[in-house]
């Protein structure tokens, strides 16, 4: 019998007047999806990263419409590769930081 693997759809987007990226849906079940920067360098073996509306994986910003040499992609928020984990228990969501120096014991 196949197994039903359960969970919810979490929405992130940014709230106004804060950091921009682009908006995603996630599925979040008991195993958890990891939050991270998709322009940092992956382990050997890991899979490539990139951000896609229904992954963790952030990427930056396009360049602004008006064509300027100058311009480059954004990086608006300012995550590590593997910032934090998003999972979910029953009806409630948590999120749990990655980063072992911004860790609380």
């Amino acid at each position: 019998m196949p197994q039903t693997i359960s969970g919810m759809i979490v929405a992130l987007s940014p709230a106004p007047n804060s950091f921009p990226f682009s908006p995603k849906n996630l599925f979040v079940s008991e195993e958890g999806v990891i939050l991270g920067s998709a322009g940092q360098p992956g382990t050997q073996g890991e899979p490539s990263r990139t951000a896609e509306l229904k992954n963790g994986w952030f990427g930056p910003l396009p360049p602004p419409k008006k064509p300027n040499p100058l311009d480059e992609e954004v990086y608006p928020l300012s995550l590590s590769a593997i910032h934090a984990k998003l999972w979910s228990k029953g009806t409630q969501v948590y999120i749990r930081c990655m980063e072992p120096r911004l860790r609380h014991s």
